[in-house]
Parts: structure tokens; C-alpha cells; sequence
């Protein structure tokens, strides 16, 4: 029963880390990038981006859905976090991860099969459009600098002081639901 224990609270550790820094994430760049894709930031922003809205949505919008199913987990782990022992569950913490777990698995099949459906031609395009950035210029009658979707990134990185984003690329976060899904299914 304490391996069990131990096996769990490596998990949630893990899992919190992992929540904090996809949050972090979305907070911090997607819902920024979004709101320039969408034209919210003006017309100005919106073309100095290097990304329209539905060229987010395409590499993105799978992603905000993972976030979500995530953060329904999360609030699971806060719960397991304050669990007394048998006294919840019949089979007591561990039988309450066992069942958070499950439901978890199933809440998320279609939105990580969403995600991994899209998952190589997402990143494809976002390294096409990292390559189509060195043709973005400002005119001469341009005072206001704008930044592209790579140098939003580098902004939000050095100046959200959110420490779990510092050493994290795109290119990282995108790969990181591909690589965590797995884990799940074998723990449920």
C-alpha cells in the first residue's frame, strides 16, 4: 500500500507540474495570440503576427480543448491531495485515484484523438510559418513595432514571471499531450 502511496503522489506531483506550466501557457501566450489572430489587437497586429486566426485555431484549438480536460483532472488532484485515507473511498485514496483516473481516460479520448489527429501537420505549419516569418517586414511609414507569433513568445517567456515557461519552447508544450496520454491509459 505505501508503493501505491508513493506511485501516486509521484503522479500528481508530476501531473500539477505539467498542469501549471500548460496553463501558464494558454494564459500567457495562446489567449494573446488569439486575441491578435482574431483581429482584437487591430488590423496592425493582426498582420504583423504572421498567423491568422484560423491557422491558430488549426495548430491551437486542440490544444485549449486539451487544457480543459486537463484542468477537470486537476481539480480530481486537488481533491486526491486532500483525501483521508479510507475514510472517502472504500478503497481509500488509492481506489479514489483508480476511479478519477478512469474517468478521466474517458472524458479525454476524443479530445486527445482530436490533438494526435492534428498533431504533425500542426507542427508542419507552425514551422512553415516560422519559416515565412523572415518575409514579414515593417513598411517605412511603420512607427509602432509589432511582434510575430515567434517573438510574442520570446516576450511572454521573459516577461510573464512565470518560471515553468522559461526553458519550455512551442514546440516543447505541442509535443508534451502526445507524450503524457499513454501514461494514463496504463495507470487506469
Amino acid at each position: 500500500a505505501q508503493k501505491f502511496e508513493m506511485v501516486i503522489d509521484e503522479f500528481v506531483e508530476n501531473e500539477t507540474k505539467y498542469w501549471r506550466t500548460l496553463d501558464a501557457f494558454v494564459r500567457f501566450y495562446l489567449w494573446e495570440l488569439e486575441a491578435i489572430t482574431s483581429g482584437i489587437a487591430g488590423p496592425k497586429a493582426k498582420q504583423y503576427i504572421g498567423m491568422t486566426n484560423r491557422q491558430f485555431r488549426f495548430i491551437f484549438g486542440a490544444l485549449l480543448q486539451v487544457h480543459h480536460v486537463i484542468q477537470e483532472l486537476s481539480s480530481y488532484f486537488q481533491i486526491l491531495c486532500m483525501v483521508d485515507a479510507e475514510a472517502k473511498h472504500p478503497v481509500g485514496r488509492v481506489g479514489y485515484f483508480a476511479e478519477a483516473l478512469e474517468n478521466y481516460v474517458r472524458m479525454s479520448r476524443r479530445v486527445y484523438a482530436d490533438y494526435l489527429s492534428r498533431f504533425n501537420y500542426g507542427r508542419d505549419l507552425l514551422q512553415l510559418l516560422q519559416k515565412d516569418l523572415s518575409s514579414h517586414t515593417l513598411g517605412p511609414g511603420d512607427l509602432v513595432r509589432h511582434l510575430n507569433f515567434k517573438e510574442l513568445w520570446t516576450e511572454v517567456t521573459r516577461n510573464c514571471g512565470e518560471k515553468l515557461l522559461t526553458d519550455a519552447s512551442v514546440d516543447t508544450l505541442l509535443i508534451s499531450p502526445v507524450r503524457r496520454f499513454p501514461n494514463y491509459g496504463l495507470f487506469a
